[in-house]
């Protein structure tokens, strides 16, 4: 009995996890508002942090912080995890970034560009030079 509801729990968590394509997350993006310049960089952020997985979360850093989301959102400054304190830019908790629902999390990221903020992205500034066909030939944004 103990056995089939450990592997009941296991399928829900495997099967709420989902790898979007980088046009699902370029189009959520647009949709969000987000300049169609920065969308890339964006994206590849994206795919070096969590490799395009919404349910995706860090272990906790040396300070004891945790990324969370398809974008890695720190805890300390983005998304509510309590009973820890955070800045909480995104105005949400932790858990609602984790889910499958990604257009939550690019309006996030549209916030930050307009705060001008996007460089606090763990990844960004490492993908300045990220062409712009990354979301391929196939994906009309």
């Amino acid at each position: 009995m103990k056995i089939s509801i450990f592997l009941s729990l296991l399928f829900v968590t495997f099967a709420s996890a989902k790898v979007f394509t980088e046009c699902e997350v370029g189009k959520a993006l647009l949709k969000a508002g987000l300049s169609r310049l920065e969308i890339p960089r964006i994206i590849c952020h994206a795919k070096k942090s969590s490799g395009l997985e919404s349910s995706s979360q860090s272990q906790p850093d040396e300070d004891g912080d945790i990324k969370h989301g398809i974008f890695y959102f720190d805890d300390r400054i983005m998304c509510q995890n309590k009973p820890k304190s955070s800045a909480n830019t995104c105005a949400m908790t932790c858990d609602v970034l984790k889910d499958d629902d990604i257009a939550d999390d690019a309006e996030c990221v549209a916030r930050l560009q307009d705060r001008n903020e996007l460089s606090i992205l763990e990844h960004y500034a490492s993908c300045y030079d990220t062409p712009k066909s990354i979301v391929g030939a196939t994906c009309m944004l």
